[in-house]
């Protein structure tokens, strides 16, 4: 039988395919007659067949011209088995231990014929809503996409090498087309595929389409999938497309492989296990709260980014002096410098991996093809009450993902947030602005006594969560210390200096009255645990109240004669400032000129964007961006973002033309002149052209800019 056109294989017709090919028949012996097939494909997209033979194995993979979990309305190319079989066999000669062998392609056919993963392989998804710990996952998984992203990125290959991979892989368009779709766009508008545990979610469904500050940074995060082709991701790597045993973790089905953000592919595997975090508390019974699961998913976290990093900055240290074009070592030639571009790199990279995989999550809980680790609990209201608290935690970390400086606050962040007295319980509200001051001391507190505070990493208002540091073993609560005993030599010497350099120094003995009075208004806000310290400290032990207790009857009599007393109060202030400067006429018509040149290209812009705001470009959906207000926010942003880009690449031109190659001509000029006159011009241009590279992202608008030269000259 001939396969000269694709066809869809049925188990009969897949063993007519067998026998007349060779590179698949050789693989199973002699005896291609006697062989068993299963057909397992439960994704999305493709049918799938494992074929075991009497001296053999493989597993056949068909794209179908559709999205299976759909049906025919929602067509899909089948080329996308052309560039999964391109992305396996390069990740597989990147990280063969962790990526299953191809011994065929059909590309007519779209067929894959590869190597079957045989029990206990699971879906890693399944072992998780199973409560199953994987020893190895951590390391394999941060080896994976270690390997993987590094040696497809510019640190590792030249720009024409990098650049033909990138041109190859843009053929896999329709993908990334559907990736933006399900991702970036449904889940933020109305669409006929979205769907949720309504009623429970509806509200919270809608919330996520009116949220216009969540709408800009998935517009942010958009623009990086499209356009950024920093190396080649996976571009699905959620659970369902990793296998494991105790031992083995295989990943797999890379069909929607591009060049994009690495952080897309990390962000897809942690989003993906914070889903499963939160599903645990739906999947727990009496006998096993999943408490201790949670915490080695939480672990897991933790340690696939901490061993990421060490051996993703471990391949750059290796290959810093190789090919890679991305920083040419001619010029990041210091120690200190090359430290401060990793350390800068790879913050980036963290902020992107929670970007993209918050989107990740929210896509999997109010988009289309929802994770079995919720669909998998059969309670429709506890269902919801899991998904809410992830989709709560995803809005946070996509709105929040840059104030992090590393995976502990993350995680940090992830544990922590209630809204009521947790010893007594929702009888007893407290407001959740708690965090808010909390922070708010620690950071001061922190400033004036570093060595006996903890670090912040991260707060969210929104979320009531602070992120600080780990104070880890054999650290104890200081009372549990005083209960077993515990001398402890540095106690006093630590808590006095704490309590002289915190009181001294946030009183009037050190501060001005206006910066005294400016702080006690800040905390003025923290009025209601204020009253809740005056309630159970200076009221509740001097009447009767329902939360007083004692050891009865022996203190009955003592309670009731300590019964009466005392209150607190608390002050506010002001503060102003202001700058001014002085130039002369022409350098004034010059700043004018540069202040006229942005205004009127920001107007002219602008206007552009209105009167086609309705056209074919695709960067903003109408559906999604449809309300002015909303389009207004849009517009601001795109355009502050546009700014520092300006002032960044303008600032990087100007350098270039002081100490690099093809100078300008007024520098020319100045040779005819002094020689400290010209090194004067020189150093205050490349001072400004500094100060503009590293400082852009500050500046609000172009007046601010200008005021910035004229502080400099």
């Amino acid at each position: 039988m001939a396969f000269t056109e694709f066809r869809p294989l049925d188990e009969k017709s897949l063993i007519e395919y067998i026998k007349a090919t060779p590179s698949l028949s050789s693989k199973l012996g002699d005896k291609s007659d006697d062989l068993t097939i299963k057909e397992v494909g439960d994704g999305n997209l493709n049918f799938v067949y494992i074929v075991i033979g009497a001296s053999g194995s493989f597993v056949i993979k068909q794209a179908l011209s559709y999205i299976r979990c759909i049906g025919e309305s929602w067509p899909l190319t089948k080329e996308r088995a052309y560039f999964e079989a391109l992305a396996l066999k390069e990740h597989g000669q990147l990280c063969p231990d962790h990526v299953p062998e191809v011994y065929h392609f059909d590309r007519t056919m779209s067929l894959i014929g590869m190597r079957y993963l045989e029990p206990p392989h699971i879906i890693l998804r399944k072992g998780l809503i199973a409560g199953v710990e994987y020893p190895l996952l951590s390391e394999h998984m941060s080896e994976y996409m270690a390997k993987t992203l590094f040696c497809t990125s510019l640190l590792y290959r030249t720009t024409t090498v990098h650049k033909r991979a990138v041109a190859e892989f843009c053929g896999n368009a329709e993908l990334c087309r559907h990736t933006e779709q399900v991702v970036f766009s449904d889940p933020y508008k109305v669409s006929q595929y979205n769907h949720w545990t309504s009623p429970y979610l509806d509200r919270d469904a809608e919330a996520v389409r009116e949220d216009n500050t969540l709408k800009l940074e998935i517009a942010e995060l958009k623009s990086k999938f499209s356009e950024r082709t920093q190396a080649l991701v996976h571009g699905d790597l959620h659970t369902g497309s990793v296998m494991v045993t105790l031992d083995s973790t295989q990943v797999i089905d890379p069909e929607f492989a591009f060049y994009g953000p690495m952080g897309f592919d990390i962000g897809a595997y942690v989003g993906n296990l914070i889903l499963a975090f939160f599903a645990q508390e739906g999947h727990a019974d009496e006998g096993n709260d999943r408490m201790a699961y949670k915490e080695w998913i939480l672990r897991t976290i933790e340690e696939t980014w901490t061993l990421f990093y060490k051996k993703f900055t471990a391949l750059w240290h290796q290959h810093k002096d190789g090919s890679g074009e991305a920083y040419l070592p001619e010029i990041y030639n210091k120690p200190e410098l090359q430290k401060l571009v990793q350390e800068k790199y790879m913050e980036d990279l963290l902020h992107d991996t929670l970007g993209f995989g918050a989107a990740k999550m929210i896509r999997r809980i109010v988009g289309v093809a929802h994770v079995e680790d919720f669909e998998s609990i059969k309670d429709d209201v506890k269902r919801a009450a899991c998904e809410r608290r992830a989709l709560e935690v995803a809005k946070m970390l996509l709105k929040e993902r840059r104030n992090f400086r590393d995976i502990f606050g993350v995680v940090s962040a992830i544990r922590r947030a209630l809204s009521y007295i947790r010893c007594i319980g929702e009888s007893w509200p407290l407001t959740k602005e708690q965090a808010y001051f909390e922070a708010l001391a620690l950071k001061e507190h922190g400033q004036l006594c570093p060595d006996h505070v903890p670090e912040i990493y991260h707060f969210d208002r929104t979320m009531s969560l602070i992120g600080m540091r780990y104070l880890e073993p054999p650290h104890i609560i200081l009372s549990k210390g005083l209960i077993a005993g515990v001398e402890y030599p540095m106690l006093s010497e630590h808590m006095s200096e704490y309590m002289a350099k915190t009181l001294f120094c946030t009183s009037l003995l050190y501060c001005t009255t206006t910066e005294h009075k400016r702080a006690v208004a800040e905390f003025c806000g923290n009025v209601e645990l204020c009253r809740h310290t005056a309630q159970v400290f200076f009221s509740d032990p001097y009447k009767v109240s329902q939360y007083n207790h004692w050891t009865s009857p022996y203190l009955d009599r003592d309670a009731e004669a300590v019964r009466e007393d005392n209150t607190l109060k608390l002050e506010i202030a002001e503060l102003k400032s202001k700058y001014r400067f002085q130039f002369t006429a022409y350098k004034e018509w010059i700043l004018r000129t540069i202040e006229e040149t942005w205004t009127l290209f920001y107007k002219k812009f602008t206007a552009l964007w209105h009167q086609h705001k309705d056209g074919s470009g695709e960067a903003y959906l109408p559906e999604i961006y449809n309300k002015p207000e909303l389009q207004k926010l849009v517009q601001e942003k795109y355009m502050e973002d546009l700014l520092h880009d300006t002032l960044g690449f303008g600032a990087a031109k100007m350098i270039r033309r002081i100490v690099g190659v093809a100078h300008v001509e007024w520098i020319l000029n100045l040779l005819r002149m002094i020689a400290n006159e010209q090194r004067a011009c020189e150093c205050q241009s490349l001072e400004v052209a500094k100060m503009l590279l590293k400082e852009r992202q500050n500046f609000r608008d172009i007046t601010g800019v200008v005021s910035a030269i004229q502080k400099v000259s």
